[in-house]
């Protein structure tokens, strides 16, 4: 029904399936330029959507894409999540303190950057170290042993885009 009002859904990933999608892309293809390889500079994603004249943004389960998304639905008055839902639900470490704030339960955690002094850290074994701000099990190591600590570290970091990562209790069970 959309399509007869003229919206059109965007998404990457469509313009091989059908000649239809390519001319909308086509269309929209600075903006998907902006979105597609600059995913991170939201004000220049909100400005463009609101020379298009977008009536609705969403992402497909991509942290990176929630943050842009909101941040543009934020700033044009569309439906979405507010950005402090979104910092909550995309920085682990911010989760983790909101997760302690209401009680609920979660991996102890330590919050560690490229200045941390990692010989002072007290830590039981098996820990996970991850980035702050990734998805997808992108940066994370599980270690048995402080062997390799450094290592882990450093690649977590690397990963992230905050350049933070932590280093958290395992937890058994099902991911």
């Amino acid at each position: 029904k959309g399509y007869y009002m003229n919206y059109y859904t965007i998404w990457p990933g469509t313009y091989s399936f059908q000649g239809e999608i390519k001319s909308i892309i086509k269309w929209f293809k600075n903006l998907l330029d902006v979105i597609l390889n600059e995913i991170e500079e939201k004000e220049r994603i909100a400005n463009k959507c609101k020379e298009i004249g977008i009536c609705g943004i969403c992402s497909i389960a991509s942290d990176v894409g929630s943050i842009t998304v909101n941040y543009v639905a934020n700033s044009l008055g569309l439906p979405g999540n507010s950005m402090d839902a979104t910092v909550k639900s995309t920085n682990k470490h911010i989760m983790r303190k909101t997760f302690e704030e209401y009680g609920d339960p979660s991996p102890r955690s330590i919050l560690v950057d490229e200045n941390t002094d990692l010989l002072s850290l007290r830590s039981e074994y098996p820990i996970i170290v991850k980035p702050i701000d990734r998805s997808g099990s992108r940066g994370i190591c599980k270690l048995e042993s402080s062997e390799g600590l450094s290592l882990a570290v450093e690649n977590a970091i690397n990963e992230g885009f905050e350049k933070k990562a932590l280093i958290e209790e395992f937890a058994e069970g099902e991911e």
